[in-house]
C-alpha cells in the first residue's frame, strides 16, 4: 500500500481512482469494488463494529485506497501501513452536500430488499458506517456538514508528535495535493492593479528628447546629420560623440597641512 485517502465520497473520489492506477500502474481499492467483491462487506462490516482485520493481508492486491469505506479507517489503514502517503480530498461544503445526499445518502435511506442478500448486506454496512463512523444524524443537512468540516480538520491537524493516537505525521499528510498546488493556475492581474506601478516588462523604454540636427557641407544629398553640443547634453547618458573624450579634471588642491607655512626660528644677534 503507497496512498491511503482519507477524503470521503463524492469528493472526486472516483476520478482519483482512475488517476492512481494510472500513474501507479496497480489496482486502487474503491467503494465499487464491493460489488465485485461482495466477501469484503462483512469484513467491513466487522470493521465498523470493532473488530479490524489484518489489513496487510486484506489489501494485499492494491497499492491505493480512496473512498468509502477506507475513508472511515485512515488512521488504522495508515497505521498498518507507515510508509503510505495519507491523501485529503476536499470539496466545498454545498456541493459535497448536493452530490452526496443524491446519490450516497438517497441509497442508504432505502428500504433494505428481500431475497437480495447482496444489496442487502451493502445498505447496512452503510448505515452502520455512516451512523458509527460519520455522524448518528447524517441525514440533516446541518449535522453532515458540520461533520464534514471536522473530518476534515482532523485530518489536516498537525501532529507530527503524536503518533500513539494513529495520525499521520505531517510530513505524510496531503503530500501528493500540496505538490498539486504548486501548479494551481493564478488570478490574471492587469498590469495596472501593481500599486499604481507597471511591471518591468510592462513600463516604456526611456526615450532620449529628439536632438537637433544640422547638417554638414559636402557630404552629400542634404547633409550629414549630427547632434549639436547643446542637445548632447541633454540626453540622459553619454552619446556616441562623447564617448572617446575625457572630461576635464579640476586641478587637485593640496591637504591642509601641506598648505599651512612652517614657521623657522630665526638667529638674533
Amino acid at each position: 500500500m503507497r496512498l491511503v485517502g482519507a477524503g470521503l465520497g463524492r469528493t472526486g473520489t472516483l476520478s482519483l481512482k482512475q488517476a492512481l492506477e494510472h500513474l501507479l500502474g496497480a489496482p486502487c481499492y474503491h467503494m465499487m469494488e464491493t460489488f465485485g467483491r461482495p466477501a469484503d462487506i462483512p469484513v467491513w462490516h466487522r470493521a465498523v463494529n470493532g473488530e479490524m482485520p489484518d489489513w496487510p493481508a486484506f489489501l494485499a492486491d492494491y497499492d491505493a485506497a480512496v473512498d468509502w469505506p477506507v475513508a472511515g479507517f485512515w488512521r488504522e489503514t495508515s497505521a498498518a501501513f507507515p510508509e503510505a502517503v495519507v491523501l485529503l480530498s476536499t470539496r466545498p461544503t454545498d456541493d459535497w452536500w448536493t452530490s452526496a445526499s443524491n446519490t450516497i445518502f438517497q441509497i442508504s435511506r432505502r428500504e433494505i430488499p428481500l431475497g437480495e442478500d447482496v444489496a442487502a448486506a451493502q445498505i447496512a454496512m452503510a448505515r452502520d458506517m455512516l451512523t458509527k463512523r460519520f455522524t448518528p444524524n447524517w441525514t440533516d443537512e446541518t449535522e453532515a456538514k458540520a461533520a464534514l468540516r471536522r473530518a476534515q480538520r482532523r485530518c489536516a491537524r498537525r501532529r507530527a508528535n503524536r503518533p500513539a493516537r494513529g495520525v499521520a505525521p505531517r510530513r505524510r499528510l496531503a503530500a501528493a495535493l500540496r505538490r498539486a498546488r504548486r501548479f494551481r493556475p493564478r488570478r490574471a492581474v492587469p498590469p495596472r492593479e501593481h500599486h499604481g506601478r507597471l511591471p518591468r516588462h510592462d513600463r516604456p523604454r526611456r526615450v532620449a528628447p529628439a536632438a537637433r540636427t544640422r547638417s554638414v557641407p559636402g557630404s552629400g544629398r542634404g547633409g550629414r546629420r549630427r547632434r549639436t553640443r547643446r542637445d548632447r547634453s541633454a540626453l540622459p547618458g553619454p552619446t556616441r560623440t562623447d564617448r572617446g573624450r575625457k572630461r576635464p579634471r579640476a586641478p587637485r588642491r593640496r591637504p591642509w597641512r601641506a598648505r599651512v607655512r612652517r614657521w623657522t626660528p630665526t638667529a638674533t644677534a
